[in-house]
């Protein structure tokens, strides 16, 4: 769909097909190939899975927080991190972002191997029964869960990035995980 939408960008001549620094939206496509109703309505969609997503992400930094020090209250940590996160709205565009990535990566990263190297200089607890997957779903869920503690998630910044440029995206997921 992305690749269909940039074709018709370029044979009507649109001034977005010509500009370096225009980031293709989901929205932009939705229009572009079926039709306005479409458009809308995956904004609408957006938007309140974001309210939700954002909601969540709130309350549950506030809960942590608040489990760290209940020096103040969860309502407080969760208006505290509610402002900073907010505060991400000002980055402009995903290549702005990535600063804000890349620290994402590090902190994981370091989150994820400190959890490692703990776990291995301790050693298994007693009585802990420790099992394999029993089927190929419990198999891909662990495999999954392993691939985002060590940070590939943020991948999906480089991904976006680069669909101003679809035929290098082979070579930008092999990059970025």
């Amino acid at each position: 769909m992305h690749a269909q939408h940039r074709h018709n960008l370029k044979q009507n001549a649109d001034e977005k097909h010509f500009d370096p620094y225009h980031i293709v939206s989901y929205h932009e496509i939705m229009e572009s190939l079926v039709g306005t109703w479409l458009k809308n309505f995956s904004l609408v969609v957006v938007f309140f899975a974001l309210i939700g997503l954002s909601t969540v992400q709130i309350i549950a930094t506030a809960s942590n927080c608040y489990i760290l020090s209940d020096s103040i209250s969860k309502q407080s940590w969760a208006l505290l991190w509610g402002g900073l996160f907010s505060m991400i709205s000002f980055v402009p565009t995903f290549r702005h972002y990535r600063i804000l990535s890349l620290l994402g990566i590090m902190t994981t990263t370091y989150t994820a191997w400190f959890m490692t190297i703990t776990s291995a200089v301790e050693g298994p607890i007693e009585d802990v029964v420790y099992d394999a997957p029993e089927n190929l779903e419990g198999f891909f869920t662990g495999f999954v869960q392993l691939l985002f503690i060590y940070g590939g998630h943020t991948s999906n910044i480089e991904v976006a990035d680069v669909l101003d440029n679809p035929a290098t995206y082979g070579e930008c997921v092999i990059s970025s995980l």
